[in-house]
């Protein structure tokens, strides 16, 4: 049961971060490698996904720096 409990835990956070991803992959953002990684980084930081019958949330699509 805890198995079960553990996969279905992470097969959500897997379908919201595929959204998350999905919504900026649609946003087409530009980065510019002369702005270095800190204002890149930031572009892809705190991305809202829409999910159904709830509020937004926000994902951060990279690990912190």
């Amino acid at each position: 049961m805890k198995a079960v409990s553990k996969y279905t835990k992470q097969l959500a956070e897997m379908q919201t971060y595929d959204q998350a991803i999905a919504h900026v992959a649609n946003q087409r953002i530009e980065i510019d490698l002369d702005d270095g990684v800190k204002v890149n980084y930031a572009k892809f930081q705190g991305e809202e996904v829409a999910q159904e019958g709830k509020k937004a949330l926000k994902v951060d699509l990279l690990a912190k720096i």
